[in-house]
């Protein structure tokens, strides 16, 4: 549940609009979903949904052990799965500590 002054805060968010060939250049299967690896990432969503609501956890955290083992691939197109879903709202920071 959220509160009034939240809600003022998140319609303040100006939309952006999508590139499709910048999209699929980068690898952003999940936005169109004319790939079908975007079925790969809306599973992932199901399976991180399930436990997420069974705890009340609000936030997932996306890492790995080395550089380029396809977090920000990961990351990028799970939280556009996730962002599909109207009562949820998803915010995606890169936080590479490796990368400066």
């Amino acid at each position: 549940m959220s509160d009034p002054e939240t809600d003022k805060t998140w319609a303040r968010l100006a939309e952006f609009a999508i590139d499709g060939p910048h999209l699929r250049a980068n690898k952003i299967v999940t936005a169109g979903r004319d790939d079908p690896a975007h079925m790969a990432f809306d599973v992932l969503r199901t399976r991180i949904l399930q436990p997420m609501r069974d705890n009340g956890w609000k936030r997932v955290a996306i890492t790995s052990p080395t550089p380029d083992c396809g977090k920000t691939f990961t990351a990028v197109n799970l939280a556009i799965a996730l962002s599909r879903y109207d009562n949820f709202r998803t915010v995606l920071m890169d936080m590479d500590l490796r990368k400066s």
